[in-house]
This record gives C-alpha cells, sequence and structure tokens, in this order.
C-alpha cells in the first residue's frame, strides 16, 4: 500500500527550491505533487539532483523535466502513473541515473528508458520489467542496474553475465590457451596473500617484525603482480584482513574478456556476492596481475 500523500500548495513547492540562490535540487516525497505543478518548478534552472517519490506526477512531467540543464539525478520512486514512456522527451538529454523503483515500467517503456543518452545507472526495483525483457536489454552493457524483486538472486546473476558477455571485445587473437596460466596466476595470488594475511594478524607489533611483515608483502607483489607503484595500497600501505580466509578466501572466478593479446580480465565473486575484476597482462612474455576493480554501480580502481 502506497504511503499517503498530503496536500502540497504550488507557493510551498516552489519554495523548497527557490529559498537558496542556487538550489541543486529537491526531492518531494509523499505529497500530491500535480504535473502543473513541475511546470512550474523547472523554471529554476540550476537544479541537478530532483526527486518526486510517491506523488501525482505522469509520464508528461518528464517534459518539463528534460528541460532542465543541469539535471544529472532523477528519482521518481513509487509514482504508479509514471510508466518511463516520457522519457521520450530525453532522446538528446544526457543524465547520470534515474531511478525508477515502484513505478509502471513495463519491457516495452524501459526500451524507452535506455534511449536516454550516456545513461549511467538505472534502478528498477518492484516494477513491471519480467526478466525476459531485462535479457532483452543485455546489451546495454555500459549502463548499471540495480535490481531486487520480482527478479530471483539467479536472474539477476544471469542477467549481470548476459552483459558482461555483450560488453567483450574480439580479442585480436585466441588467448583460449592461456587462459588456465592466467587463472592459476590469479588462484596462486589468492593462496599467497591468504597465507601473508595470517602471518601478520599473529605478529606483535616491534618495529622488527612490521618490518618483516612489510617485506614479505613486498616479495609476494613482485613475484605475482607488475611493478608499477600503487601508492595507499599494497604493498606500500600495508593492511591486512582478520577475517578467516583473508581479503581472497571467498573469491571464485566466474568469467573471464580476452580484451587483446596481451591483457585478459578474470571476474571473481566472493561470499558476500561482491563482484571484482582482475586486469592480467603480459609483459615480457609472462603474466602479471596489474589492478583491481570493484563493481559498485560500475567499475571502479579498488587496491590488491
Amino acid at each position: 500500500m502506497a504511503a499517503y500523500k498530503h496536500p502540497i500548495s504550488l507557493e510551498a513547492a516552489l519554495r523548497e527550491v527557490t529559498e537558496e540562490r542556487f538550489c541543486k535540487g529537491h526531492h518531494y516525497k509523499d505529497v500530491a505533487l500535480t504535473d502543473a505543478m513541475v511546470a512550474q518548478i523547472v523554471r529554476v534552472k540550476s537544479l541537478v539532483n530532483m526527486g518526486f517519490i510517491n506523488t501525482d506526477i505522469t509520464d508528461e512531467a518528464l517534459k518539463d523535466l528534460a528541460t532542465l540543464p543541469k539535471l544529472k539525478l532523477l528519482f521518481l520512486e513509487d509514482n504508479k502513473q509514471v510508466t518511463g514512456e516520457g522519457f521520450r522527451y530525453f532522446a538528446e538529454k544526457a543524465i547520470d541515473h534515474i531511478s525508477l523503483d515502484g513505478c509502471a515500467v513495463t519491457d516495452e517503456t524501459l526500451k524507452t528508458v535506455l534511449q536516454v543518452p550516456r545513461l549511467k545507472s538505472l534502478s528498477l526495483k518492484r516494477t513491471r520489467v519480467t526478466f525476459e525483457g531485462l535479457m532483452a536489454v543485455a546489451h546495454y552493457n555500459k549502463v548499471s542496474f540495480y535490481l531486487d524483486k520480482p527478479f530471483t538472486d539467479e536472474q539477476i546473476k544471469a542477467f549481470e553475465q548476459a552483459q558482461r558477455t555483450a560488453g567483450k571485445k574480439k580479442p585480436a587473437a585466441t588467448l583460449e590457451e592461456d587462459l588456465p596460466v592466467v587463472k592459476q596466476l590469479l588462484l596462486d595470488f589468492f593462496a599467497a596473500m591468504t597465507e601473508w594475511e595470517a602471518f601478520a594478524a599473529k605478529s606483535d607489533d616491534t618495529e622488527e617484525t612490521e618490518l618483516l611483515v612489510q617485506e614479505k608483502c613486498k616479495v609476494l607483489f613482485e613475484k605475482y603482480c607488475t611493478d608499477k607503484r600503487r601508492a595507499g595500497y599494497r604493498p606500500e600501505g600495508i593492511h591486512f584482513s582478520l577475517n578467516e580466509g583473508g581479503t581472497y578466501g571467498g573469491h571464485q572466478i566466474i568469467d573471464n574478456e580476452l580484451v587483446t593479446k596481451n591483457k585478459i580480465y578474470l571476474y571473481t565473486q566472493n561470499d558476500r556476492d561482491d563482484q571484482f575484476r582482475f586486469l592480467i597482462i603480459r609483459k615480457d612474455g609472462e603474466w602479471r596481475i596489474d589492478e583491481c576493480q570493484r563493481h559498485d554501480g560500475g567499475w571502479t580502481k579498488y587496491g590488491l
């Protein structure tokens, strides 16, 4: 059951975005705000982050919202009259994030939403989109989707795999013969890191021991990783997990991507379902781990 909507006047709605000289945005929630009010609100051209959560707006409000020159974040949760069809007005309007949780988005209107140029992330929790409709847009691999019900964990994983597959480039030359070597390299690195972290966790805090911990970490990286500097991260910045198995004890390799003849991504998932990818490069005829990235609404740098 949707939350009760409180009455709101146009004067009160405008006050929220005009009290500051350069207002960057406001989230209206549980108010009977209408399309006509949105037409007045968008006269404030500095708005960047806007939310209309459980209001009375429809897809027609998007025609006015598309005129905001700086709009980058748009939250439209629990608006039952918003189907996503209104994003046809955004055909030439780039925006970073859209949330349509609890809206009446269908398989067909989802296609309209995804026509928004340079969209980075889209939240589709509690919509009418089916698994078949979701898989039909897996080729939008540069958009990060936030999903829960009605999709199962297995369906979400299948969709993420389909996105990865759609984003893979055809390698300059086949590296199938190198994959076992690269996978074993990463697994050996995980095992070595687990052993090192167990040693570090049991060590005392004397200066001599701390130097030994750092030296062992340095040797480990020299064996498995490229020699580029990793300021703030291991092996320069020493840190370790106190959890059983350490940082990588729960990681499993779930996919690979052959980028070029000298670059491979290996994708992993830990026991908390967090996903990572490791860039492995071939240098001077030897494969070495170059960097780690974590999936968090996109791939971001993450220390080894």
